[in-house]
């Protein structure tokens, strides 16, 4: 009986494939789940909004963000780094909601580059938000973020579906 299934698997049809974004400008892709939707480009064609399909405005629905983020170096100054990316991203966004607290903070791995990760909450529209941050420098000036933003009562409901993503994040450059 065991090898049944290992027959089945080989025999079964091939998995059809995930849709995706790619951002040929910028190098990266990213898989998708098949139930959502491709909101669109975001930041002038840095990246996309992708989010599972929700009852109501879109702009208002829980979603993931991709994106490249252009730092160019000054003369006179040191590069930037994921930490100085990180840390403005948080400082913006503590002037911005109420309420905002960071809840964690941690060093990660995105397309087999080391990244930052950081998860806040804070007040918006009467609901608790949260939104998971990872960011990753890819190297010539150029991070690549990855943004999960939800209620916060439905991150468990979205979690595995986020996670695919991220492993799924590629550079293709």
């Amino acid at each position: 009986m065991l090898f049944s299934g290992l027959i089945y698997a080989q025999n079964a049809p091939p998995a059809s494939p995930k849709p995706h974004y790619c951002n040929e400008t910028y190098g990266f892709c990213v898989d998708y789940p098949a139930s959502w939707k491709l909101l669109g480009e975001v930041y002038e064609g840095h990246g996309a909004a992708i989010a599972p399909v929700q009852k109501g405005n879109e702009a208002r629905w829980d979603s993931v963000t991709v994106a490249a983020v252009e730092i160019p170096a000054q003369e006179g100054k040191d590069p930037a780094t994921v930490e100085d990316l990180v840390t403005s991203l948080i400082g913006k966004m503590a002037a911005q909601t109420p309420n905002m607290q960071t809840v964690r903070r941690s060093e990660e791995t995105l397309a087999h580059h080391p990244a930052q990760l950081v998860q806040v909450r804070y007040d918006e529209n009467n609901e608790r938000w949260g939104e998971t941050i990872v960011a990753m420098d890819g190297g010539n000036d150029i991070f690549y973020t990855v943004v999960f933003k939800c209620r916060v009562l439905d991150e468990a409901k979205y979690q595995a579906a986020v996670e695919g993503l991220l492993k799924s994040f590629r550079l293709t450059q």
